[in-house]
């Protein structure tokens, strides 16, 4: 899904739906087995992208983290470690944790 999300100070982000093995269908399929709301956990992630605050990871100049007081949202410019081939050089939604406070 291009451009999933736009933040003004990063530009889109992506998500891809993918399979069983990545992406958003991953997700979903790992969610139902765990009897968990897929469509929250959507909307946890879309909070985090909209409001929380953006990190450079001082490892990795192709990764950014977002985080808010519980959760992080890792966005990349690689999809397994290989440059996106994309003009326009779209994040990608990465990973979504969430911690136990």
């Amino acid at each position: 899904m291009p451009g999933a999300f736009h933040r003004d100070d990063i530009g889109d982000i992506d998500l891809v739906w993918g399979n069983k093995h990545y992406g958003l269908k991953h997700i979903e399929k790992q969610r139902n087995k765990k009897g968990q709301d897929f469509n929250k956990l959507m909307e946890e992630i879309t909070d985090v992208i909209e409001h929380g605050k953006i990190i450079d990871d001082e490892w990795d100049e192709n990764m950014k983290v977002i985080v808010d007081e519980t959760k992080k949202i890792l966005i990349k410019l690689t999809w397994d470690d290989e440059k996106v081939e994309n003009k326009n050089r779209n994040w990608l939604f990465n990973g979504y944790f969430k911690y136990e406070l």
